[in-house]
């Protein structure tokens, strides 16, 4: 029987907690991770408006851009209640004071459990989905039939892009610090190996795309955030995501470079893209008269 292994559970776990004591105190990671917050939380207002989400869950969510539960605070400040899950009960505390901060704890819900056992109903979201998580089973398709059992619309699916400089450098990383590889399999980091899974659940991709195509490396969960920091500082550049909406409210726009960076990766090249974006993405449909037949 196909199932998530105790083993696999615990690696999981480990990668959160450990991920959790990099974690920045002031709700930036640097540039990296600031790009990435704005071209995904731009294409996260886009279908929110699209498909009518008005009910989130991201299962399990993550804290691997090192600011904890921030993925899917954009589907909030437009609305959604939002629903967040994880193992790790430190993780979904810290994840509380990210939320308190952008003063939308009144729109999210925090519950500690098992990724492949959720204490929701049947058909309780719109949108089901999850942020590098799927790509770290064996058999991602346990995750996905559960995610799949508690959505009535929609399951999206965001992951690391194997093709990418970066996953080459980060395994270097990784055996230079004799750190154990916990990201999960690179076979699943690919658009072949993500739709053959979503596939063998019966569920059918609606969009699929690259996104956060910068013109560096990916650096995975590299703790560069205070390095490019400090350098930049000086230079008289500003790198932040800007977490309060505050600035929003004053009409502030991104900075220049951030902007002209996302402004070229929306007319990059399909083949381009795919070989150097970050992350990789599709978006389901589930067909519930099919499973009401099955």
């Amino acid at each position: 029987m196909k199932k998530i292994t105790q083993k696999e559970k615990t690696t999981l776990f480990n990668f959160i907690e450990r991920n959790l004591n990099m974690s920045s105190s002031d709700l930036d990671e640097g540039i990296g991770t600031v790009y990435e917050r704005i071209v995904i939380d731009d294409y996260f207002r886009e279908i929110q408006k699209k498909y009518n989400i008005t009910s989130v869950l991201e299962s399990p969510a993550d804290g691997v851009t090192g600011v904890p539960g921030l993925n899917s605070l954009e589907f909030a400040r437009n609305g959604a209640k939002v629903f967040l899950t994880n193992p790790s009960l430190k993780m979904l505390d810290n994840a509380l004071l990210v939320w308190k901060k952008n003063n939308l704890e009144s729109l999210v819900e925090f519950h500690k459990t098992p990724v492949d056992e959720l204490p929701f109903e049947d058909d309780s979201f719109d949108l089901v989905w999850n942020y590098c998580m799927f790509e770290r089973f064996e058999y991602p398709e346990v995750l996905i039939e559960e995610l799949k059992r508690v959505s009535k619309k929609y399951v999206m699916i965001m992951t690391q892009n194997f093709w990418n400089l970066g996953t080459f450098v980060h395994w270097l990383f990784h055996k230079y610090h004799k750190l154990e590889w916990d990201h999960g399999h690179t076979k699943f980091m690919t658009f072949k190996g993500i739709k053959k899974i979503v596939r063998k659940t019966g569920l059918k991709i609606i969009e699929e795309g690259t996104i956060d195509t910068p013109p560096w490396m990916d650096t995975w969960d590299m703790p560069l955030r205070g390095e490019i920091k400090t350098i930049l500082t000086p230079l008289g550049f500003k790198w932040e995501w800007k977490i309060d909406e505050q600035s929003e409210k004053k009409g502030e726009k991104n900075t220049s470079a951030i902007s002209f960076f996302a402004n070229i990766e929306r007319y990059l090249p399909k083949w381009f893209n795919r070989s150097q974006t970050h992350h990789l993405y599709v978006l389901c449909e589930i067909d519930k008269t099919d499973s009401q037949n099955g």
